[in-house]
């Protein structure tokens, strides 16, 4: 049998870390302003608030899929006054292995 679609998929996955956050459930948050060289996007499973990306300021909530750190752009992230639950992906193995992560 060849599995080299599988294996591809598996190498493709070891380039990504995953992480689940919950952004200060009960009250608002404001994170920093910040930058790296790897990409986030971010799926919302719970609440709802603002990224703010290059100035331009764009709402999420709940179920929404977003590309919120294009490389090296400044960005911060904002809840409302609820819990958020969020998945964040990012390509940073793949930045550390190459050398590139800043």
């Amino acid at each position: 049998m060849d599995r080299s679609g599988a294996d591809f998929m598996v190498d493709v996955i070891k380039s990504l870390s995953f992480e689940y956050v919950a952004s200060n459930p009960g009250s608002p948050f404001s994170g920093p302003r910040h930058r790296h060289t790897g990409a986030a996007i971010n799926y919302y499973f719970q609440g709802s608030g603002h990224s703010v990306v290059e100035g331009a300021k764009y709402p999420w909530k709940a179920s929404d899929l977003m590309l919120s750190a294009p490389g090296w752009a400044v960005h911060n992230r904002a809840a409302l006054d609820e819990d958020v639950y969020e998945l964040t992906i990012q390509e940073s193995p793949l930045n550390i292995w190459m050398g590139s992560l800043l």
